[in-house]
């Protein structure tokens, strides 16, 4: 259940943070993400696909090339 809250309010504080980027007016949150009167869905794929808001993760060991170039050096040097 901890996961689910937790991507809950992830979605509740990106639906946040678009609104006060529109200075909390609805007609201009509206006409910048017309999703938003569709579905909740529609507008948290668009605001999710916007780097602004959500960054993308990264891991803390590098991507995966970076790892494969790291086991490769270590395979080596062994």
């Amino acid at each position: 259940m901890r996961t689910f809250t937790g991507s809950k309010r992830r979605d509740r504080q990106l639906v946040a943070l678009a609104y006060e980027r529109a200075n909390r007016d609805d007609t201009a949150f509206l006409e910048a993400y017309p999703e938003a009167a569709k579905s909740i869905q529609l507008l948290l794929k668009r605001l999710c696909d916007d780097k602004q808001f959500a960054k993308p993760r990264k891991s803390k060991r590098g991507t995966p090339t970076e790892q494969k170039a790291k086991e490769a050096e270590t395979e080596e040097s062994i």
